[in-house]
């Protein structure tokens, strides 16, 4: 129970566990996922998109949480197409496209001298010039 009240003032979601999820926001939803992702304080945490919906308080609190779990020796697997989040949340970074791995390496190896965000569009756009403009 305390991990419970830890969690769910982190996420502010104190004042709202005995109602029903149904008529939550997206962003509040969201807030519901990620707090019974991590309630049981796990060694791998696979997030897809984890800041959509947030406001920008809740960003911060997940940025930060995922933070702590890496330092904590934990691991973190995020999917995200928000280049400045992995810029500055990751370790390393694979560039996916269609299911195929274009790059992958420490954020500043696959970024070079670009950045990540033109790096990653200068991946992924010429695989599709390659392609054939898929």
């Amino acid at each position: 129970e305390r991990r419970l009240a830890e969690v769910s003032e982190r996420f502010s979601l104190h004042e709202f566990l005995d109602q029903v999820a149904e008529g939550y926001s997206h962003g509040m939803r969201q807030r519901v996922v990620l707090a019974a992702a991590v309630l049981h304080a796990p060694r791998l945490l696979i997030v897809d998109e984890p800041l959509v919906g947030l406001d920008p308080r809740h960003i911060r609190v997940v940025l930060d949480l995922l933070r702590e779990v890496a330092r904590g020796g934990g691991a973190v697997l995020m999917s995200t197409h928000t280049m400045a989040t992995v810029e500055d949340v990751a370790n390393s970074v694979t560039v996916m496209d269609h299911g195929r791995m274009l790059a992958s390496g420490t954020v500043a190896e696959v970024a070079g001298d670009r950045g990540l965000e033109s790096r990653f569009f200068e991946l992924t756009e010429g695989k599709r010039s390659a392609a054939g403009d898929r």
